[in-house]
């Protein structure tokens, strides 16, 4: 539309809601339906109930009304009168219905017989007199004349001299002042009447207490009272009033000399079920001409007398599914209805919709008639629409229909003066018709026109136009407005897949919206800490392909988050996963490093030197641990620091805080003493270790194993294990040598490997329980891979390895292996067939790291199937090992010979590409010498190679 068109005005003729006096459809389906109507009551003898059925608007009132009109030039005098149950739903049923009949018949309330009726129906009123006397009883007279003297014993009280006055003990006191005296009595006369009552007053004759009633009834009091009865008229009485006025007008002495009636029930499918059920109830005399005390009764009306009532089948079926989900029963709802209608109507005629061309003949008329001040251009653009939008509903409009709906697009386009497209305005309309404000906004979100109504223009331009609409905007606004809502609470609660799916679905308009509404969503420090997490993170797993579009937006988010750091609440939220994200986004990542790792620093800091306070935040430890793996994670730890607050004392304390909060910090270290008196307070020169420090060296050893304070640690921990007298039971020390041959030099994983191996070891060891030192045997297993044979080994670790491993024990060893960085040594142990648990590490265990060393082992599985066998090649394949030795393979192909063919027969296409390459290139020597070998390289011979058929 043009905006502001000075031509056109968009004025618009309101099509009034008004039942139809003739038929203005091409096919005439109203006209028709009444005209059969009419012939149908004239050539028949006996009066019927005719259903006429139809839905809601199809034009049951139009035919009804047409139907009136004919009956009107009839010759036959006819009674007409149409109860609209809807207007009268929730009123006394019967009674309302006789006083709308008797108004029917007489408007003007003129008539004097009828007006009778219409007072006896409705019991206009009452006069009542009721007669009342008062009067003052024994005790009100009492007190009345008791009050008489108070008036003088007040004056005779003024005039007394009270500073004259004395008590009759004191000194000067003469004689009595009569004056005070009296004053004294008079004033307090109804006091003293009430005592002399109180005792001698009057008695209730039944109780026997004293009477206290100041009031008594004896005087006379008249009044008239009116009252209008509300009540219903009973079924007997409704009976005798409806034949009374039935017999009257159609008696031909009359002066309506009535020769039939019919009357009309409309809307009984609109009202409540329980309501449209007593009319049935009350009405059912005459539908069904049951046998009653009307019917026994000859009277001239009653062959002439027409029930007409209009109804919807699926609004008679929610009659009775109301009833039955009010008793809890269930029941075929449509059985019951039909079975209803059979009953009650001897014919059913029904009003059909109207075919296509005939409603859209009549919808062009409606807005011709209707938009007298629209540009002809956007009337054929506006009737082209509501008809492809009709047509995609499959269903053919009624006059109410159409109606409504031009009138709703008349007052859209009056307001907007051609803002909006007649296309925009027609599926606006037709929408609100069919669904809520609510609903049309989430349709208007989803993907393509809401109702998958077909569209002319482009669908992102039409559902702009539907928003500003909707929103009272220009375009431009309305979809500003209908994502605004939408991005906020998507950024709000964190979900970026929402936030992805409205810049997918909206695309230039979302993106429009988004930097508009930029200032209401932008995080600043106000923001609790959950919005700027939910923000962030909403915004990585939306945007975080295409970082460029919202990198402005991240830039302000990192100053604002970082710039709030000292009011995290590392207490209550974890903001790993929000850095992680930002960092992934930012393009000032080493400023975010930077500047985060000084605030994480200083906050450690901090926490630390309260180790021994009140103000000691324990809650916050497992946060900032994980803000400093992050930041180790991204290549800026935090140097370690030894605090000198961390003594030994408060070293164990600030241990048992982390693990209580499950925090692990590395860059928290104690004083440098601590770590050599962990190792003399440990008692390693004693028979009985000190089971406290003992632990908290093992902790402490596990976070800082690379420290050169531990110098003494080894020697110290093979001293004690060749202790004659020491204890059995050391699963703590057990489990701290396999640490440290994973950290320690070759020197000192040589002295522990050599310890375990000889009997000063074993004096002790071997009489050790194996479920109490759970890592002894796989110290020995890793410490000297031939124990099998080793004469000193204890009998208690042959034979736990001699068991079958069930699924965690298989973990726990792998653990084992690899807290001891020898994993190798799992490989090297399954060549001997007594290590059962080795080969069931490599067959059980899917973890990289043990596959990622084994492929210059892989030529020794010969103990595996060859299902086996193929597994894990595929998983050394897998996990890059193969790689790892493709140089030792190229220079020694002999003595890889079968791991040459294993790779052939089992490798992936990489592994099979690499040997089929190595194979082309060996020369003839290699060959012969592979011939001489009588080596597996014979089993990998390509076809038509030269260099074989010289060797």
């Amino acid at each position: 539309m043009a905006k502001d068109d000075p031509k056109h005005d968009y004025s618009f003729n309101v099509l009034q809601e008004q039942v139809a006096t003739e038929d203005l459809f091409e096919d005439k389906t109203h006209q028709r339906v009444a005209n059969t109507l009419n012939n149908l009551i004239a050539n028949t003898d006996q009066g019927l109930t005719i259903g006429l059925e139809g839905g809601w608007g199809s034009g049951k009132s139009t035919v009804i009304n047409l139907l009136k009109h004919g009956l009107t030039s009839s010759e036959e005098k006819t009674l007409f009168f149409a109860f609209d149950a809807w207007a009268h739903d929730g009123d006394p049923l019967r009674k309302i219905f006789l006083e709308s009949l008797i108004s029917s018949i007489d408007p003007q309330e003129r008539d004097e017989k009828l007006n009778q009726l219409r007072n006896e129906v409705s019991a206009r009123k009452k006069t009542v007199v009721v007669k009342t006397e008062k009067s003052a009883s024994k005790l009100g007279k009492l007190l009345s004349l008791s009050a008489l003297p108070i008036p003088v014993g007040a004056a005779l009280l003024t005039a007394v001299k009270y500073e004259k006055l004395l008590w009759s003990w004191q000194s000067g006191a003469s004689s009595v002042d009569f004056t005070f005296l009296f004053g004294i009595l008079f004033s307090f006369f109804p006091l003293i009447a009430l005592l002399v009552w109180a005792n001698w007053g009057d008695k209730d004759t039944k109780t026997g207490n004293v009477k206290w009633d100041v009031l008594e009834s004896e005087s006379e009091e008249n009044y008239t009272q009116d009252i209008t009865e509300d009540g219903e008229r009973t079924s007997i009485e409704f009976e005798r009033f409806f034949n009374e006025i039935l017999s009257y007008v159609f008696d031909s002495k009359s002066e309506y000399a009535y020769e039939q009636a019919i009357i009309v029930i409309d809307n009984l499918d609109r009202v409540e079920p329980e309501y449209a059920q007593n009319i049935w109830s009350t009405l059912q005399t005459f539908f069904q001409h049951r046998t009653s005390s009307l019917n026994n009764l000859n009277h001239q009306w009653k062959n002439k007398l027409w029930f007409l009532i209009p109804f919807d089948r699926e609004g008679i079926k929610n009659i009775w599914q109301g009833n039955s989900a009010l008793n809890g029963v269930s029941n075929d709802n449509s059985q019951v209805a039909a079975s209803f209608m059979e009953k009650c109507f001897q014919i059913t005629v029904e009003v059909p919709p109207p075919v296509m061309s005939a409603w859209i003949d009549y919808f062009k008329n409606c807005v011709e008639h209707s938009f007298t001040g629209w540009p002809e251009k956007q009337k054929i653009e506006y009737i082209e629409s509501y008809t492809q939008c009709m047509s995609k509903l499959d269903i053919s409009p009624t006059p109410r229909q159409i109606h409504t709906h031009i009138n709703r697009a008349g007052v859209i386009a009056l307001h907007w003066s051609g803002t909006f497209s007649a296309e925009a305005i027609c599926i606006y309309s037709l929408s609100r018709q069919l669904m809520t404000e609510s609903k049309f906004r989430v349709a208007l979100l989803d993907d393509g026109i809401p109702n998958s109504f077909p569209n002319i223009q482009a669908v992102n331009k039409l559902k702009a136009e539907l928003a500003g609409i909707l929103f009272g905007v220009e375009a431009k606004k309305g979809m500003q407005l209908l994502l605004t809502p939408e991005i906020k609470s998507a950024l709000s609660d964190g979900d970026g897949d929402k936030l992805k799916e409205l810049e997918s679905k909206h695309d230039a308009a979302f993106w429009l919206a988004f930097r508009a509404c930029s200032n209401d969503w932008m995080v600043t420090d106000s923001h609790i800490d959950e919005y700027k997490l939910n923000t962030i993170t909403a915004i990585y797993e939306a945007f975080s392909d295409s970082k460029n579009k919202v990198i402005s937006f991240v830039r302000k988010i990192q100053a604002a988050f970082l710039s709030s750091f000292d009011n995290w609440k590392l207490d209550e939220f974890s903001y790993e996963a929000g850095l992680r994200a930002l960092y992934n986004m930012t393009d000032k990542n080493e400023e975010l490093l930077s500047e985060l790792g000084k605030k994480t620093k200083k906050r450690i800091y901090r926490i630390v030197n309260s180790i021994d306070k009140d103000e000691f935040e324990s809650s916050e430890l497992c946060q900032l641990a994980e803000l400093e793996t992050f930041l180790k994670d991204s290549k800026a730890p935090i140097p370690r620091k030894h605090y000198i607050k961390l003594d030994i004392d408060s070293w164990q304390n600030w241990l048992e805080h982390c693990k209580k909060e499950h925090a692990r910090f590395s860059s928290v270290a104690p004083q440098k003493s601590v770590f050599e008196q962990l190792i003399i307070n440990s008692h390693f020169n004693q028979n009985a270790l000190n089971k406290a420090y003992i632990t908290t060296l093992e902790e402490t050893f596990s976070m800082f194993p690379d420290n050169k304070l531990w110098i003494k640690l080894t020697p110290s921990i093979i001293s004690w294990f060749n202790l004659n007298g020491r204890e059995i039971n050391a699963e703590v020390l057990f489990k701290l040598a396999i640490k440290v041959l994973a950290s320690g030099s070759p020197d000192e994983k040589k002295a522990i490997k050599a310890c375990v191996s000889q009997a000063p070891f074993w004096k002790r060891s071997a009489h050790a329980d194996i479920s109490t030192n759970p890592s002894l045997p796989f110290l020995v297993a890793i410490s000297d891979r031939d124990f099998r044979d080793n004469q000193y080994v204890g009998t208690n670790v042959k034979s736990f390895f001699d068991k079958e491993f069930d699924k965690e024990m298989i973990a726990y060893a792998f653990d084992q292996f690899k807290a001891a960085d020898e994993l190798t040594s799992i490989w090297e142990l399954a060549i001997d067939d007594r290590n059962e648990f080795a080969r069931e590490i490599i067959r059980k265990i899917d973890n990289d790291d043990i596959f990622s060393i084994g492929a210059s082992r892989v030529d020794e599985i010969s103990w595996a199937s060859d299902e086996e066998t193929s597994t894990m090649v595929k998983q050394l394949c897998k996990s890059g090992a193969v790689k790892n030795i493709q140089s030792h393979v190229k220079t020694k192909p002999q003595i890889y010979s079968r791991t040459i063919y294993l790779l052939k027969e089992f490798g992936d296409e990489q592994a099979k590409v690499f040997v089929e390459t190595l194979l082309e290139k060996l020369n003839r020597e290699q060959w012969f010498e592979a011939i001489n070998k009588h080596n597996e390289l014979l089993k990998c011979i390509p076809e038509n190679n030269p260099y074989f058929g010289k060797a």
